[in-house]
């Protein structure tokens, strides 16, 4: 792919997106102190409240945050056409942050009243998101594999945002649709694997290596995750509206086993295939002999943060199989915290520190220093340490791990946010 069809000058202006990408790291920060504050009890069980209070911070508040704050900018640039009705994003971005305290704040405490607030809000915001975002995609020229993955992202977000409001109804001191263990491993199937899945692929689809070494990756390639993935998440959600329509008894325990095979589809695309052409792709393949990469945003944190996470992609798929088949309540706990924190929490800020100069004007970029750079490599140290003492709190159940693990994740949220908002020039009226 090259610089022909990559349009940043469409790029919807600054205040539709960057409200999302400087709140993003906000948020980590508050997931990590809220992991300092509570410890072990956020890493015991995946049914304990801080467990799902902080699970959310993190996948609302942190990735959710970024990859809705990207969607529009990176079907402009790749889709060839600017969106409509820029402001809407406005309202977007101000019912997901309510969505996501009111959560956070119910889950917590166990109290039905901020929960439903979050119910209302996420309505809105995901009924607004969907209806921009689908006429942006049909609006969009270009029907390269970025704008193909940002449809799938699209329905796995609806699919997701519906399962997660019909169970937050639960939380709230309603009845759960169904079997909650069920329904729980649907939903985090289609969330990770269909919405944030979808998104990360998109993006790397074209902008990674395009922005970061030039590379060309194969577009056949990256366009055919797009099906597996598409199929992945549909096929579990049937499941459970049969399970919820009577046409399957609630009490078969082959229920949750035939959800996981249709989500076959979906996890050989996303943590196997995808890591596998995204990492050729940044290697430079299919670059032209002595080709130049000026004005690319490769920088050696940059790069780690992203490779790491690649690699973490098909451990994190075999943490899931091993989660499923085993007994052990904190198996599923650790493949949550690598799932989320790691692959996913780290691919995002690598996506991040790459997207943020098409975001803004080229004179309002300044070029990262030496310092900043640095800045940036103490963060991927950060982040992969507050995994590997994730790892160790969950596993042997210790305190001081866990506390550790939350202080940490609160470095590499200060460093992340500083590095993209030192970025940024203001230019004086």
């Amino acid at each position: 792919m090259n610089d022909r069809r990559l349009h940043s000058e469409l790029a919807p202006p600054r205040s539709a997106t960057l409200p999302f990408l400087y709140t993003a790291p906000i948020a980590l920060a508050v997931a990590g102190g809220l992991l300092v504050h509570w410890g072990p009890l956020a890493l015991t069980t995946p049914w304990s409240s801080p467990s799902l209070a902080a699970t959310h911070v993190v996948t609302l508040g942190f990735l959710t945050m970024v990859c809705v704050g990207l969607f529009s900018p990176l079907l402009a640039i790749a889709g060839g056409s600017p969106v409509p009705w820029h402001r809407i994003t406005h309202v977007v971005y101000y019912t997901l942050v309510i969505g996501v305290f009111g959560l956070t704040l119910g889950t917590a405490r166990l109290q039905a009243a901020p929960v439903f607030l979050a119910i209302g809000a996420i309505g809105v915001m995901g009924v607004v998101f969907l209806v921009h975002g689908s006429v942006s995609l049909r609006r969009a020229r270009s029907r390269g594999p970025t704008v193909a993955l940002l449809g799938v992202a699209l329905w796995g977000f609806f699919l997701a945002a519906s399962l997660g409001i019909w169970l937050a109804h639960g939380h709230g001191g309603m009845r759960f649709p169904g079997p909650r263990p069920l329904w729980l491993q649907v939903h985090l199937s289609v969330a990770l694997l269909g919405w944030i899945g979808a998104s990360l692929a998109a993006v790397s689809a074209e902008l990674l290596p395009e922005r970061m070494t030039g590379g060309i990756p194969d577009e056949r390639a990256a366009r055919g995750l797009a099906m597996p993935i598409a199929v992945g998440v549909t096929l579990p959600v049937v499941v459970v509206l049969a399970q919820f329509l009577g046409w399957l008894r609630d009490g078969d325990t082959a229920l949750p086993g035939i959800a996981a095979v249709g989500t076959i589809p979906a996890l050989a695309a996303v943590w196997i295939a995808h890591p596998l052409i995204t990492w050729r792709a940044l290697s430079g393949a299919g670059r032209p002999s002595g080709d130049e990469v000026e004005g690319r945003s490769a920088s050696r944190g940059t790069l780690l943060f992203i490779r790491a996470s690649l690699v973490l992609a098909p451990v994190t798929l075999a943490l899931g199989v091993g989660a499923f088949a085993g007994p052990q309540e904190w198996l599923g706990v650790l493949f949550g915290w690598v799932a989320i924190v790691g692959w996913a929490g780290g691919l995002v800020q690598g996506v991040l520190l790459v997207a943020m100069p098409y975001l803004l004007s080229p004179g309002h970029v300044r070029a990262r220093s030496a310092r900043d750079e640095t800045w940036i490599e103490i963060a991927f140290v950060a982040h992969l340490g507050a995994l590997a003492c994730g790892v160790m709190a969950i596993v042997f159940a210790n305190d001081a791990f866990a506390r550790i693990a939350g202080g940490l994740i609160v470095l590499d949220a200060i460093l992340l946010l500083a590095a993209i908002t030192r970025q940024r020039v203001v230019v004086p009226r």
